[in-house]
């Protein structure tokens, strides 16, 4: 039930509901556009605070019922990843039609490491270069132990990850992954 409405100075309809949605209608056209304000999904099973003092939000759906996400040519506009800088109150979102490396949603641990944030998904560990937004994932094909990525840490400029299979050494100066000669893992 709409219990707000006002027109603004461009002419645009805008509407509050009873659930909390904000609605925009633009004068030059006859469909509404949902306004999203905060987190766009209920569920948050990751959230992860760098040193930017960005907040970053995802959700796992396999973490939480043992299934896999699947990207659909109607999920692949909704966000699966919400950045909030707290000092400007800025959100971002990023969305699974941004590249056609995003295969799965289901983002089990986060880690930023410069201008680069890692997530570990269900199909491997896909990256975000913040400055010019290009995604990238390693995954089973590049030489993980297993697809599924459950955890990640930096340290001694390295990315290590953590599978069912076993541990992953990853460059963060190149991305490639580094041998476990030693047998360390």
């Amino acid at each position: 039930e709409v219990t707000v409405s006002m027109e603004d100075d461009d002419g645009n309809q805008w509407f509050g509901t009873n659930e909390g949605y904000i609605l925009k209608g633009n004068r030059y056209r006859s469909q509404l556009e949902l306004i999203t304000i905060g987190l766009p999904f209920d569920h948050v099973t990751i959230a992860y605070h760098d040193k930017e003092d960005n907040w970053w939000f995802a959700d796992s759906h396999f973490k939480r019922t043992g299934r896999t996400s699947s990207i659909d040519r109607m999920n692949k506009h909704t966000p699966f990843i919400t950045q909030w800088n707290e000092e400007d109150n800025q959100w971002t979102y990023y969305k699974p039609e941004e590249s056609i490396l995003i295969e799965n949603t289901d983002v089990n641990a986060i880690i930023r490491v410069g201008s680069i944030m890692y997530f570990g998904t269900m199909s491997g560990l896909l990256y975000l270069d913040l400055y010019n937004q290009d995604w990238d994932l390693i995954s089973t094909t590049e030489g993980l132990n297993d697809a599924a990525i459950w955890d990640i840490i930096e340290h001694d400029g390295s990315i290590y990850v953590a599978t069912a299979q076993g541990v992953n050494e990853i460059s963060i100066v190149n991305h490639s992954l580094i041998p476990d000669v030693d047998n360390r893992f």
